[in-house]
Formats: structure tokens, C-alpha cells, sequence
């Protein structure tokens, strides 16, 4: 019998908790949570103050992400070219079928707009259908008043099933002068909350102050930090 949506994150939002718990290969005596959480409040810092750093940051914060997962579970998270808004895959047994995730990171001073993809679409095209769950990874600073969007809502990554994006967001979105679609603020805080019910949402406490004053120099490893794809 096959799973449910919401069963496939699940298991998906169960991995990940045992990656983030597990001790960094770099450093046994931190975790991987730990090790994300000081590499992105770095990465946040020191690109804060020049133009385009949301999606330069939210880029390189996704590259942290990703080759956490890969590193940890190579044998269940894996990249993938199809569909077209995944960024990456999970798959519970090697003879399974994947299940393909769409990466979202909300930054420390993140709006909440989202995208099904950053680019103005050509006449006659409009991207508006979901083909994958959506993974947001939120490290947005805590609303202090309860009112205020995303009241409650702590630090940590949601997985939002495709067939919610499909039921409540697929046909219903905006536009910018970024992107022709358009995950706007409210469907991202009620995406959020639907992950919440379901059990698909893990805590990763975000330390912005971590990252003060530092900074990530890629020159002296140099070449040796090449890898192949």
C-alpha cells in the first residue's frame, strides 16, 4: 500500500531530525544542527549589508543544507533533475520510489515571499502547478507580538505536502517584479502551520549573534575544496 502525502513527510521530517542530531563529521563534539546553524548566521552576516543578499544568502544557506543532508544520508537524499521545481530528493529504500523536495529559506529578515521560481515568466507561460512537497527552512527573527505574521512559529524546517501546495496555493498565486509566481506571506505562514499539525516540522534554534563579526574566506582551502558533481 502506498503512503499518503503527509505519511511521506513523515518519514522524510524523521530523517532529517536524525541528521541534525547526529555529530558532525567535521567536529564530533558539535551536532550537525549546531554546525548548520553557526556556517548560516556566518553566511547571513557577511553578506548582509550588500544588494541582493536575501537570495544570495537564502542560495548559499540551501548549499549548507543540502550537503548536510548528502553527507549524513547519501543513501536517502540525492539530487534530481525532474521535476523542475525540486531541488532534491528522498528516497526510504534504495528499490523505492523518490519523492522530490522544493527548498525555500526564509532568512533572519525574510518578508515571507516565496516563489514556485524566481523568474519573470515569457508571454504565454505561467508556471502555477506544484510538482513537489515544499521544504521551508525558517530562520526568519521571532515576532515579538502575537498579531504579527508568523506569531509562534519557531526556527526550524516545515515540509508541506504537495497535495496541500496543490488544494490551497497551485492557481492561486502572485506577482512582482521578481517572479510571476508568487508565494505570497499569508499561504506561506498557513503552508507553515499545516506542516505543524501534521508532525512534519523539526526545531532548529537559529543564533543570528552567532555570526557577528565573522566571516567564510573560500581561498585557503582553495582548490582542494573542489568536488565533483
Amino acid at each position: 500500500m502506498s503512503m499518503t502525502d503527509v505519511e511521506c513527510c513523515v518519514v522524510i521530517v524523521k530523517a532529517i531530525r536524525e541528521v541534525l542530531e547526529a555529530p558532525s563529521l567535521e567536529d564530533k563534539k558539535i551536532t550537525n544542527l549546531v554546525k548548520l546553524v553557526r556556517l548560516s548566521s556566518v553566511v547571513r552576516n557577511q553578506g548582509a549589508d550588500t544588494r541582493g543578499a536575501g537570495l544570495r544568502g537564502g542560495s548559499l544557506v540551501e548549499e549548507l543544507w543540502t550537503g548536510m543532508l548528502f553527507e549524513a544520508k547519501p543513501q536517502h537524499f540525492h539530487t534530481v533533475s525532474a521535476p523542475a521545481d525540486a531541488d532534491y530528493a528522498f528516497r526510504a529504500h534504495s528499490s523505492g520510489t523518490s519523492e522530490p523536495i522544493s527548498h525555500k529559506t526564509i532568512g533572519f529578515k525574510g518578508t515571507g515571499d516565496l516563489a514556485l521560481a524566481w523568474s519573470k515568466n515569457p508571454s504565454g507561460e505561467n508556471k502555477s502547478e506544484f510538482d513537489a512537497h515544499v521544504g521551508i527552512l525558517y530562520f526568519r527573527k521571532p515576532a515579538k507580538v502575537s498579531s504579527k505574521r508568523f506569531a509562534g512559529l519557531k526556527n526550524g524546517f516545515y515540509l508541506v505536502p504537495l497535495g496541500y501546495m496543490k488544494a490551497n496555493v497551485s492557481g492561486n498565486l502572485g506577482s512582482n517584479n521578481k517572479t510571476d509566481s508568487l508565494i505570497r506571506p499569508f499561504q506561506t505562514e498557513a503552508a507553515m502551520r499545516e506542516a505543524v499539525r501534521n508532525g512534519c516540522f523539526v526545531e532548529i534554534p537559529y543564533d543570528d549573534a552567532w555570526g557577528h563579526g565573522k566571516k567564510i574566506d573560500p581561498w585557503p582551502k582553495g582548490l582542494a575544496s573542489i568536488s565533483s558533481k
